[in-house]
C-alpha cells in the first residue's frame, strides 16, 4: 500500500500535519489510532520490515503518538542472537510494563549458547500467547537444545538449587510455566531425547496448537518416557507434524500428556506405512472430536500397503470428521482410492486432493477414485483438486477428459479445482 511504503515521509504520507497539535488544531485522537493500528496490521500480515520501519517513524511524530506505535512495534519479537536477548532483559528489567505489550516472541536458535535463554525473561512476557523456536537446517546435525534448561524460566532460590536440578536427568516437574502460551512451534531443532520434548510441552500448561518440523533427538535418549503433567492433560486443539519420526514412542509420549478427546484439526505427514498407522492409533483416541484431518503425500508407501491388512486409517471412530484433505505430489492416485474406499464419514463436506497435473490423465487413475467417492457412506459435498498454478492452462485443456474419467462426481456438480494454496502447510484445511 502507497501508505506504508512511504514511511519515510512519517505523517505526511497520510496528509497529516505533523505540526497540527502544536498550532493548536489537533488531528483526533481516535483517528490517529486508527492510523498506526493499519501500520501495526502490517507488521504481523503483510511485509514485516517496512512496516515496521513506517511504525517507528510515527513514534517520532509526537509525544502523543509514541504510546500507541510502542505498543504495535513490541506486539512481536525476533531475536536472533544472545546479545538480543541481553538486551531485552535490561530494558524489560527498566519498564516493565512494555512487557505487556509482547503476544509473539520468535527465537532464532545460532548455537548452544540459548541453553538458558529464559532464565532471563522469567515473567517479564506475563501475556506473550505465541511461542516459536527456530533452529539453523544446515547445522542441524549439531545444534543441541536442551528444553529441560528451556522450562527452567526460574523460581529457583538458590544458585545451588539450580545446580541440583538442571543435572537431573528428569525432573519431576518444571520450575516455572508459562501459563500464557498457547501456541508453540519449534523447528529445525535437535533435541538431547524425545521425553525433552514433552518436558517443554508440559511447562506451556494453556496450549491449545502446536507445531513441530524437521525435529530430531538423540536416539539414545528416545526410550526415556514422557514425564506426565501434575496439573493435568493438555488440551491441544490443533496439532501439526512434519518431517519427524512419528513412531511408537512419540505417539505413546504425547498421549501421556495431552487429551485426545480434545483434538479438532491434526495435520501429518507420515514417512512409512508404520507410521500411518499410528496416525490411524492417534485417530481413534481423538474419536468424534476430530473434525479436519490433513495427511500428507503417502503416494510412495502405496506399494507396501499389501503387507498391512488395514493399511491406511479406518476413521471409524471420527464420524464428524468435516475436512480431509490429501496432499498427493506423485503422479498415481491409486493409493488415495485404497485410503478412502473404506470410509464411513456422513458429515464429510470436503475432500480436497492437491497434486500435480500429469501430461496423460490415465496415469491418476481418476474413474476408480470416481467410484470411491460416490458411494453410500462417503459422498462429500465437494471434491477438490488444487493444481499448481503453472499447470492450470494445462489443466483447462483437460477438463472434457476429466469430466468423462469422473462422471458420477460431476453429475452432482461436487468437482471442482483451484489453485494450491499460497499459505504455510499449518495453515491449510
Amino acid at each position: 500500500m502507497q501508505h506504508i511504503a512511504a514511511h519515510n515521509e512519517g505523517p505526511a504520507a497520510f496528509g497529516i500535519d505533523p505540526g497540527s497539535q502544536i498550532r493548536g488544531t489537533s488531528v483526533p485522537g481516535e483517528l490517529c489510532d486508527r492510523i498506526i493500528d493499519a501500520v501495526g496490521y502490517g507488521v504481523r500480515e503483510w511485509d514485516f520490515v517496512t512496516c515496521r520501519d513506517s511504525l517507528r517513524a510515527c513514534s517520532l511524530v509526537c509525544k502523543a503518538w509514541l504510546p500507541r506505535s510502542r505498543m504495535h512495534l513490541w506486539t512481536t519479537v525476533t531475536l536472533c542472537g544472545r546479545n538480543e536477548l541481553q538486551a531485552l532483559s535490561r530494558v524489560l528489567t527498566k519498564y516493565s510494563h512494555w512487557g505487556n505489550n509482547v503476544f509473539e516472541l520468535n527465537i532464532d536458535i545460532d548455537d548452544a549458547g540459548w541453553q538458558t535463554f529464559p532464565l532471563l525473561l522469567a515473567h517479564k512476557l506475563p501475556r506473550m500467547v505465541q511461542l516459536r523456536l527456530q533452529g539453523r537446517r544446515e547445522h542441524n546435525g549439531n545444534l543441541l537444545l536442551r528444553p529441560l534448561h528451556f522450562s527452567a524460566l526460574s523460581t529457583f532460590t538458590s544458585c545451588l538449587h539450580w545446580t541440583e536440578w538442571r543435572h537431573c536427568a528428569v525432573p519431576s516437574a518444571p520450575l516455572y510455566k508459562a501459563t500464557s502460551v498457547t501456541r508453540f512451534q519449534i523447528s529445525d531443532v535437535a533435541l538431547p531425547s524425545l521425553s525433552a520434548l514433552g518436558y517443554v510441552l508440559i511447562s506451556l500448561p494453556s496450549l491449545t496448537t502446536l507445531i513441530c518440523e524437521f525435529v530430531s533427538w538423540d536416539n539414545d535418549g528416545s526410550s526415556l518416557p514422557f514425564t506426565p503433567s501434575t496439573t493435568g492433560l493438555l488440551h491441544i486443539h490443533d496439532l501439526s507434524i512434519r518431517d519427524m519420526d512419528f513412531s511408537e514412542e512419540l505417539l505413546d509420549g504425547l498421549l501421556t500428556i495431552i487429551d485426545p478427546k480434545a483434538l479438532d484439526t491434526l495435520r501429518v505427514f507420515p514417512r512409512s506405512m508404520d507410521q500411518i498407522q499410528n496416525v490411524g492409533r492417534l485417530c481413534d483416541r481423538a474419536g468424534p472430536s476430530l473434525r479436519h484431518l490433513f495427511i500428507g503425500d503417502t503416494s510412495k508407501m502405496s506399494v507396501g500397503a499389501s503387507n498391512y491388512p488395514n493399511p491406511f486409517p479406518g476413521l471409524c471412530n471420527n464420524i464428524n470428521i468435516k475436512t480431509l484433505r490429501f496432499e498427493a505430489y506423485g503422479r498415481d492416485l491409486r493409493w488415495l482410492s485404497l485410503a478412502v474406499e473404506h470410509f464411513q464419514l456422513p458429515f464429510l463436506t470436503r475432500l480436497i486432493v492437491m497434486s500435480n497435473c500429469p501430461f496423460k490423465l490415465r496415469k491418476l487413475h481418476l474413474s476408480q477414485l470416481d467410484r470411491c467417492v460416490s458411494r453410500i457412506g462417503f459422498n462429500p459435498g465437494e471434491v477438490v483438486f488444487e493444481i499448481y498454478s503453472y499447470q492450470l492452462e494445462r489443466l483447462t485443456r483437460m477438463l472434457p477428459e476429466i469430466s468423462r474419467m469422473m462422471v458420477k462426481t460431476c453429475s452432482r456438480g461436487a468437482l471442482r479445482f483451484q489453485p494450491g494454496p499460497e499459505c504455510e502447510w499449518w495453515e491449510r484445511l
